[in-house]
């Protein structure tokens, strides 16, 4: 293993990627949402689901499974991210990690997981999962998660009013999330081939002696030169609900970002500090994402519109449904 550079103060706003930064930028601006975003949050309560975790996973410590504590930190010192997240690991049967959490995010990894992946495999995993919480991903990735439980039940209260659109608009921008975090996993690995392992292994590979990163970095070339017929595809699987990019694109994400300037300036030291953090760099950074998120800003911001009307609808239902369940106990 080799001597890998640390990071002191970086900001998320050095890794997160342009559609990122566009996608939630539009989220943030659209009337209602913080309300609705602390109603259906704040009312789930962060405790909850914390709870679940702790009474049916392993949470990782120093005396629990101290070589994957000590990756953790590991990451955790890179990235710069004083306080150490909780850890988690869940006999979710697939290969998969996320993070979770509002005030204090913590981190899941699938057992699969763990059990498939190398040293420096899972250190890319958990670099990922920093990188959403350093950029504040993990509250919103809370609020879809709470969205899609409430979706999935047959409650009385009108979520299906507005929970289409807002669905659809969180899902669009939890993808391009992932593509920032993919930085974050670069930025700590420091070796593009890890993190195209870990991409190989997630989409099938299982064991990598068998495959070839090279195969499978053409085979993303491929999609990419079909990129107006992948669009479609990614229209018609928003209706799915898809979680991730197709990994062939996160592969050729990765390679970009590691072929590019900015990564080189990272390396070098010269990165953006969360202590300069201003209102110019961050206006900036918007205008850069939505020059790269143009063709499909449009599509997006309509959905965000659509759920600033209907999330006061969803709310004024909400208040009523309890008022006339309050009247109705009285009765009784």
């Amino acid at each position: 293993m080799y001597f890998q550079k640390s990071f002191p103060e970086i900001s998320p706003r050095a890794f997160i990627h342009p559609a990122d930064q566009a996608a939630l930028s539009v989220l943030r601006s659209v009337k209602g949402f913080d309300l609705f975003l602390r109603k259906t949050v704040g009312g789930f309560g962060e405790r909850r689901i914390r709870l679940i975790y702790l009474s049916n996973s392993i949470r990782v410590g120093p005396n629990q499974n101290p070589a994957l504590h000590r990756l953790l930190e590991e990451t955790c010192q890179i990235l710069d991210l004083r306080e150490l997240p909780e850890l988690y690991i869940t006999t979710e049967p697939t290969m998969n990690a996320w993070a979770i959490g509002m005030d204090k995010p913590f981190i899941v990894l699938s057992h699969s997981l763990t059990q498939s992946l190398e040293p420096e495999e899972i250190k890319c995993v958990l670099a990922h999962e920093v990188g959403h919480i350093l950029a504040g991903h993990s509250l919103y990735k809370t609020m879809l998660l709470v969205l899609l439980s409430l979706a999935s039940r047959a409650v009385s209260l009108p979520v299906s009013v507005l929970s289409l659109p807002l669905l659809i608009a969180l899902k669009e921008w939890d993808r391009k999330s992932e593509l920032s975090s993919d930085r974050a996993g670069l930025l700590v690995t420091q070796d593009l081939r890890t993190s195209q392992r870990v991409l190989m292994k997630i989409s099938g590979a299982g064991s990598i002696q068998d495959f070839s990163i090279e195969a499978f970095e053409q085979q993303a070339r491929e999609v990419e030169e079909n990129k107006s017929l992948i669009d479609h595809v990614f229209k018609l699987l928003n209706s799915l609900w898809i979680s991730h990019p197709f990994p062939v694109q996160r592969v050729l994400e990765l390679r970009q970002f590691a072929e590019s300037p900015e990564y080189a300036k990272i390396l070098s030291g010269d990165y953006p500090k969360r202590t300069d953090e201003d209102l110019n760099s961050l206006q900036q950074d918007l205008k850069k994402g939505m020059e790269h998120y143009a063709d499909s800003a449009s599509d997006f911001a309509e959905l965000a519109r659509d759920f600033g009307q209907k999330s006061q609808e969803f709310l004024s239902g909400v208040f009523k449904d309890i008022e006339s369940r309050i009247k109705n106990t009285r009765k009784d």
